[in-house]
């Protein structure tokens, strides 16, 4: 049995290694986890044309190839479907804002995110008022045709579904299924507890933020935070952990605060990456699904604040496992104040229920049982 899985730049540009991203963890998950039901996996990586190759692309369990597709990947990749299916093939459309239209094709499952038409204009910058809305419109119809035309879809929050019932009737021979992000916790209650017990004051927190730094994931809006913060508690610590378009303007703005580190960590590294911190941050502005980040901030005893955008909601009970804010500055400073005020026990109540959450009900054994089902579905039903 092969499985194929369309994914878009899973290396980075200089093609040294795997691209730090939920959705390029979330797809070497879901790669290892075929490989342990017989599946000989191999992840396309598209590029419109020649570029760096990558230095290693054989892991242990599958291999990253190439896939030129010039100017047109729909095309391209009805091409190599049929130049590749039989029935023992499973396909895989990593993310589903690739430009691939799948006519009706039964041994195809398209991962769907999170609502990405969500978006606020970027930056802040100015257009004509009717431009914009046109634009999502055009998102929206732009999605709506891509699911009349037939795949298979695994979804990793409900947003998307319940968006899609508003509109269209789901034909009865279309699997579909919602498969939030999982945190693969290693760390035992105990450990949480131990952790939590050597919290005195939540006035000198560790605070992290370990996300990509771009624009709509809210590395600007943080940054601006960090600089309130950090004058009226100056015992906070911060950590900036991530890459990314924005790095250059968040150090601009941090440049005179000196409780602020910066770093970079290793994706399977995420939870002992995550455990020596007391706040996790997920400010994002727009497009977010079951965010892993906050799933594995979860698993090792962080109390996550996070915009109630996309599957956030899905995962966090404001003032029970997490807080939710909305995605704007002064909500996010005030909500961060709150925090830091917090009794200390309630907020370690509050950090053992998102451990808990974490560990079970975005376990990494329940994404793999709902996954193992879904494929069995979609192959049997040739």
């Amino acid at each position: 049995m092969k499985a194929y899985i369309f994914v878009f730049r899973f290396y980075n540009y200089d093609a040294n290694r795997p691209n730090i991203g939920g959705t390029q963890t979330y797809v070497t998950e879901l790669s290892e986890l075929l490989y342990s039901q017989g599946y000989d996996v191999h992840i396309l990586d598209e590029k419109k044309g020649k570029c760096k190759s990558p230095k290693f692309g054989k892991f242990k369990h599958f291999t990253v190839e190439e896939f030129y597709y010039g100017y047109n990947l729909n095309n391209a990749f009805h091409k190599f479907y049929k130049n590749h299916t039989d029935n023992k093939t499973l396909f895989i459309i990593g993310d589903d804002e690739q430009d691939i239209y799948p006519k009706k094709i039964k041994n195809l499952i398209s991962i769907q995110h999170g609502i990405g038409w969500d978006s606020v204009r970027n930056g802040g910058k100015k257009s004509l008022p009717i431009i914009f809305p046109l634009y999502k419109l055009g998102r929206c119809i732009s999605k709506l045709r891509k699911f009349i035309r037939g795949a298979n879809y695994v979804c990793v929050d409900y947003n998307y579904f319940n968006w899609l019932r508003t509109l269209y009737d789901i034909p009865k021979d279309r699997i579909l299924c919602v498969i939030p992000n999982f945190s693969s916790g290693k760390l035992s209650l105990l450990d949480i507890e131990e952790k939590l017990n050597s919290l005195k004051d939540l006035k000198s927190a560790n605070i992290v933020f370990a996300r990509r730094l771009q624009w709509y994931r809210g590395p600007i809006m943080w940054a601006n935070v960090i600089k309130k913060l950090s004058k009226e508690y100056p015992s906070l610590r911060f950590t900036i952990a991530g890459e990314g378009a924005c790095e250059n303007e968040v150090h601009h703005i941090l440049n005179d605060v000196k409780n602020v580190t910066y770093t970079k960590f290793n994706a399977e590294d995420s939870i002992q990456f995550h455990s020596p911190f007391d706040i996790a941050v997920v400010p994002t502005i727009f497009s977010e699904g079951t965010s892993l980040s906050a799933c594995e901030a979860m698993a090792s005893g962080c109390v996550p604040v996070v915009s109630h955008v996309g599957g956030l909601t899905n995962i966090i009970l404001d003032h029970f496992n997490g807080r939710l804010f909305y995605p704007q500055e002064e909500y996010l400073y005030k909500t961060m104040q709150e925090v830091i005020e917090m009794d200390i026990n309630e907020f370690k109540k509050v950090a053992k229920r998102a451990y808990e959450t974490a560990t079970s009900t975005f376990s990494r054994d329940t994404w793999a049982e709902k996954w193992i089902t879904m494929i069995n579905l979609v192959m049997s039903s040739k």
